[in-house]
């Protein structure tokens, strides 16, 4: 996605600050930070979403209008909360779900494919690094739990991590738009 005029905000180091990748790149870190920082990351990266959206509100209309069949399952999952059992907690549950889908497809239209990766390597590879470092160990299995407090967490994200810096590697030689 090139950079048009309206998206430029200031100057750094010769070249237009684009605000998008800017609230994408920490809404990307806010999230990754999520499993060890909790509700202060899961602000962050609300925040970061909520400025994104309001940044250009007329795009954010747009884009949401062209993913709409994404929203469906959140929107049912809204309507949910008439039937369930809990409807408070479905309500709380389902809201959090709509708000990560609008998020997710906000920072997917306005940030680069290469950028966004390399936001969530830089934000996973030190929480990965010291987790295996100085992460806590459980006491009656010995499985690495990290920072994450859970050794499935600590997989997954290393996983994650792993997946995405091999990608990372094999398409340096990949053009990317």
């Amino acid at each position: 996605m090139s950079v048009s005029a309206p998206d430029r905000i200031g100057r750094f180091d010769g070249r237009a600050l684009n605000v998008d990748a800017c609230l994408g790149i920490t809404a990307l870190l806010a999230l990754t930070a999520i499993p060890v920082a909790g509700a202060p990351a899961a602000l962050v990266y609300l925040a970061s979403g909520v400025a994104l959206a309001a940044f250009r509100p007329a795009l954010t209309a747009v884009e949401l209008l062209e993913a709409r069949l994404l929203l469906i399952l959140p929107a049912l999952c809204l309507f949910s909360a008439i039937w369930s059992q809990f409807p408070t907690e479905t309500l709380r549950s389902s809201i959090q779900l709509m708000a990560t889908i609008v998020i997710a497809v906000l920072i997917s239209q306005r940030v680069r494919p290469l950028t966004a990766l390399t936001a969530i390597v830089a934000g996973l590879l030190p929480l990965v690094l010291a987790s295996v470092l100085f992460g806590a160990y459980r006491s009656d299995t010995g499985a690495l739990v990290g920072l994450f407090g859970s050794k499935n967490e600590m997989a997954g994200m290393s996983a994650i991590l792993a997946l995405i810096g091999v990608g990372l590697a094999v398409s340096a030689t990949i053009r990317w738009p």
